[in-house]
């Protein structure tokens, strides 16, 4: 019995740095199809690496394609698992609360974006986030706030000028919104010059 116990204790010793290899490599694979914009066989290999070796990464980063492929409720479950194998990682709140804010899930994408300025107070990408959900739940005064504290993070974001452009033109305030929008236009976000030319000309 002894033998025995030792013989199954061994393979699990062999086996074990073999199974992350093969985690790693498929991983790996399955992050340049993601970035050819093969986002199925992405898929495919990521659920292999975590056949092989579950992680909270593999699961993010399967989430993360899912996104892509607007598979939202599959990408907030790989979410749920990677936050359950690592639980004070900002970003993975912060991308389950874009995936809930896609299905309308406001309230669950609001909390899960306020973990994740706890866990990261300068995360800029979820201030903005927060920011858009804010917006669209038409709570404009605090949208603002969000929008006006991502700036302060990171004043050179593009994004957070073109949003922001886009609350103060609901709110009304079209000569704020048509600033931002140049601004955000002069960082490189092409789309914001097309707003200009419908709002601002």
């Amino acid at each position: 019995m002894k033998i025995f116990i030792t013989l199954i204790i061994s393979c699990y010793i062999i086996a074990s740095p073999l199974r992350a290899q093969d985690a790693y490599q498929y991983a790996s694979d399955a992050m340049d199809m993601a970035a050819q914009g093969n986002l199925e066989l992405a898929v495919s290999l990521f659920s292999k690496s975590i056949s092989a070796e579950p992680t909270a990464a593999a699961y993010f980063n399967r989430g993360t394609v899912k996104i892509r492929l607007e598979d939202f409720y599959g990408a907030i479950q790989d979410f749920n698992n990677a936050i359950d194998l690592s639980a004070e990682n900002s970003s993975y709140y912060l991308n389950r609360g874009v995936a809930k804010h896609k299905i309308e899930d406001f309230r669950g994408a609001i909390l899960d974006f306020n973990e994740a300025i706890r866990i990261y107070p300068n995360n800029h990408k979820a201030f903005l986030s927060r920011g858009i959900c804010r917006t669209d739940m038409e709570d404009y005064e605090k949208a603002k706030i969000d929008l006006n504290k991502c700036i302060e993070i990171s004043p050179k974001f593009e994004e957070a000028f073109f949003y922001r452009a886009d609350l103060y033109n609901k709110m009304g305030e079209r000569e704020a919104a048509c600033a931002d929008w140049a601004q955000a236009a002069d960082l490189g976000k092409s789309y914001a010059s097309q707003m200009i030319k419908i709002y601002c000309e």
